[in-house]
């Protein structure tokens, strides 16, 4: 027990029949946790669903971890796990997975429902800025469903328990606008990422207020140099050239798709501090835009020529991270593995488990320190994946929508995305 949080630790013996026990030791624990009804009842079968679909090799035993705070529970499964065949799960609302040493690690979490409707308060341009109390989670995150909708690529600005647990691991800030009555009018949020240290941040709401959005992001920028992150990226709903702030210039780096989206986002970016390594495996329906881009953010790179033979990397090493509300995964390849087959069997899987929902999202980043990308990422693009750009640490970011259709009528896009543009078949 840590404060308001709850957990238990969980050593299973592994048969056909381990999607039972860890579905009665959930229901043990949600009466230990006093997990809300609403909550509790989905947490215990997520947990049984998860551990259904997978399996265990060499040594027979599965390690569950339960945790629980007011607005969220999860559940850890961990061992020597077999990559799943489909982790996508229709009822955890998160599902995380990586490889590790032993196998595949893989997190489930339910977050508490919230259906605040958000009502205007007066504001205007004197507002003030401070980071947000704790009680005002909620307000925020009915804020953003209002001016953006129920779905958006990141439920972390939507969902009360997602940003609450953000906010306790030291992940996430999130500024409130208040104006003179000291009452919240807006707010903006930025994520923090590691490995390597960026910082993201994402549109204000309300949407494109000019009343103080700048104000905004100078304020939250000021903050985060002091941070001294590798790069800082920024969501934003136009397509400047370029866009001037305190900390320097910003450099259209992407386009982004979503099925929640009308019309593609792009994003521009800041670096401080570049990679060591500068030899990259570019598609070649990506390598000018690739080449403009890096030379606009002033990092030397080399194109090298692309790779048909396996990887040398004897190890698959991916992360996966999937949002079931708006049905949204990001699958990070970091190294093929002996058998590229195997990479592409994980992309598959993701894929066809978001298509089976008819409306979703899924993102793909590739290595581009890796021979194999080069014509790999050639022949996804070829086959109808989208370009979004170029991803700190050094990966090349593909996307695939399905069941909505965006448009690029009436944009003038920055000279370097303009040169991928037409893969994003708009």
């Amino acid at each position: 027990m840590n404060g308001d949080k709850k957990s238990l630790h969980f050593v299973l013996p592994y048969s056909e029949n381990s999607y039972a026990i860890a579905k009665d030791f959930a229901s043990n624990f949600i009466e230990y946790a006093k997990i809300p009804e609403n909550l509790a009842e989905r947490f215990v079968n997520a947990v049984s669903e998860c551990t259904k679909k997978i399996s265990v090799s060499s040594k027979k035993e599965l390690i569950l971890d339960l945790s629980a705070s007011e607005f969220s529970a999860t559940a850890e499964l961990s061992g020597n796990i077999l990559l799943p065949n489909s982790i996508i799960s229709g009822l955890a609302d998160e599902v995380l997975a990586a490889s590790v040493r032993e196998g595949t690690k893989i997190k489930i979490a339910v977050f508490q429902p919230d259906n605040r409707i958000f009502n205007n308060v007066d504001s205007d341009s004197a507002v003030t800025f401070a980071p947000i109390k704790g009680n005002e989670i909620s307000r925020v995150c009915a804020m953003y469903r209002k001016y953006y909708g129920d779905i958006v690529p990141w439920s972390l600005l939507t969902v009360p328990g997602k940003m609450q647990q953000l906010i306790s691991h030291n992940k996430l800030l999130v500024l409130g606008a208040y104006n003179k009555e000291k009452k919240l009018v807006g707010s903006i949020v930025a994520r923090i990422q590691k490995k390597p240290f960026y910082i993201e941040i994402y549109p204000s709401a309300p949407s494109n207020n000019t009343i103080w959005e700048s104000k905004a992001v100078e304020f939250l920028l000021g903050k985060i140099k002091f941070l001294k992150p590798d790069w800082i990226l920024r969501y934003i709903n136009d397509y400047p050239p370029f866009l001037s702030t305190s900390v320097g210039t910003m450099i259209p780096i992407g386009l982004m798709l979503h099925h929640s989206f009308s019309r593609p986002m792009q994003i521009v970016g800041k670096v401080f501090r570049s990679s060591k390594i500068n030899e990259f495996y570019v598609p070649p329906q990506y390598s000018d835009s690739f080449a403009t881009t890096m030379e606009m953010l002033g990092i030397p790179t080399k194109n090298m020529n692309p790779n048909m033979k396996n990887p040398s990397d004897k190890k698959l090493k991916y992360i996966l991270k999937y949002e079931s509300r708006n049905n949204t995964a990001v699958v990070r390849i970091k190294s093929y593995g002996v058998k590229i087959s195997h990479s592409v069997m994980i992309i598959s899987n993701i894929f066809g488990g978001i298509a089976r929902k008819k409306r979703g999202t899924l993102y793909l980043d590739l290595p581009l320190s890796e021979p194999i990308t080069a014509p790999l990422g050639e022949k996804l693009i070829s086959s109808g994946f989208a370009i979004l750009g170029y991803i700190p640490g050094n990966f090349l970011r593909l996307q695939k929508i399905i069941g909505k259709q965006l448009s690029l009528d009436g944009i003038e896009l920055p000279e370097n995305l303009a040169m991928f543009a037409e893969t994003l078949g708009l």
